[in-house]
């Protein structure tokens, strides 16, 4: 009769073992959620950006006229607002380096005056000169070179750039009154873009998902262009006459921008 029950026991053990079981809780390797994906500049880009410029202008005449000939110079500084739009595309390899290629237009206010009497006598008290100048627009297409770390970048940058330029001046005789006849001895105007050329470096910062911000300084240079301007003198009826001018540019610019980052083309998006 023991062994019996003995055996029933058993028996019931055995049956009721997986039942049992299957109720305990089991417990395995906990579970890890995956790392964060790297940040990653490589992608397609747009942006805006604001800033200030600064420069120089010389001039120098290579045709001209008796009170102010040929090789007659002038300097002015200018300065003033710039804004505008940026669009480009990164590549980041190695895994830190980036190159990459961009495209900018701005708006600009980039102006300067000069003042002066001619040094030729006998017009020196009679020959008294004004120009007016103004960078109204800039735009570059520059490749670029980077070093990231994590999501801050920065990159050198070069290639060409384009600036338009707006003139007007006059030469008067400040020995007559304004309203007299003879004293508005000429007028020129003029309205060119000039192509040069560019570098500049600057620091960007990743503080968003498919956001950042940056800093930034460019110089630009236009130089060994020759400006047409057409000038009139009331006393010469038929005349509206070319004056040539050999134009040497340097502006500096700093701007600060924000991009948006598609992440097309990109690997892995933060």
């Amino acid at each position: 009769m023991k062994k019996v029950l003995l055996a029933s026991a058993a028996s019931v053990f055995l049956l009721a073992g997986p039942a049992f079981a299957a109720d305990m809780p089991m417990k395995g390797p906990a579970y890890k959620a995956p790392p964060p994906l790297a940040w990653t500049w490589t992608g397609f880009y747009i942006g805006g950006h604001a800033g200030y410029g600064w420069g120089n202008i010389d001039s120098v005449n290579v045709t001209g006229n008796p009170p102010l000939p040929a090789g007659t110079r002038s300097s002015r500084d200018i300065d003033g607002w710039l804004g505008g739009v940026q669009a480009g595309y990164n590549f980041q390899f190695a895994p830190n380096w980036l190159v990459g290629i961009e495209g900018d237009f701005s708006w600009a206010g980039i102006d300067g005056d000069t003042a002066a009497f001619s040094v030729v006598p006998p017009f020196t008290a009679t020959r008294y000169s004004t120009t007016h100048a103004e960078t109204d627009w800039l735009a570059t297409l520059t490749g670029r070179f980077g070093y990231a770390m994590d999501n801050w970048l920065w990159y050198v940058k070069g290639g060409a750039a384009w600036r338009h330029n707006e003139l007007n001046g006059s030469t008067v005789n400040p020995t007559l009154a304004p309203t007299a006849p003879g004293y508005i001895r000429a007028t020129s105007t003029g309205s060119e873009t000039q192509t040069g050329w560019t570098v500049g470096t600057g620091l960007e910062w990743g503080f968003a998902q498919n956001w950042s911000a940056k800093v930034e300084y460019n110089y630009l240079n236009f130089s060994g262009t020759v400006s047409r301007v057409a000038t009139y003198n009331p006393l010469f009826p038929a005349g509206v006459n070319p004056l040539l001018r050999d134009v040497d540019v340097d502006l500096h610019l700093i701007k600060i921008g924000i991009n948006y980052r598609f992440n097309w083309l990109s690997p892995a998006a933060p």
